[in-house]
């Protein structure tokens, strides 16, 4: 058996260190302007903390909101990057620069 990582973000954060500069799929297609980022808010947190492996309820606690609203993000966050995955996602963040290769803080 293939002894991989063990969750979901260290595969994403593996997969992206490795397909980095050449991503296919959706996302790849995908062009955010500087002011689409500076206005994602709370969408920005939401994914930095799924990129460092939280899952929604440490989420919505390090944020002080309910899991629905995490969850609710995380639906705006997968439409904006036309994405139905979060190792996708995190690519997609990846690629637009809203989130960074390096380890998550």
């Amino acid at each position: 058996m293939n002894a991989g990582p063990a969750c979901w973000s260290e595969r994403a954060r593996f997969l992206c260190g490795c397909e980095v500069l050449e991503m296919s799929g959706q996302a790849s297609n995908l062009v955010l302007y500087p002011d689409v980022i500076a206005r994602l808010g709370r969408r920005r947190q939401v994914l930095e903390r799924m990129w460092a492996g939280r899952c929604t309820k440490e989420i919505a606690g390090d944020l002080g909101i309910s899991p629905k609203t995490v969850e609710y993000h995380r639906a705006q966050l997968y439409r904006l990057f036309k994405v139905n995955n979060p190792v996708s996602l995190c690519r997609g963040g990846l690629k637009a620069g809203v989130i960074r290769l390096e380890d998550p803080s």
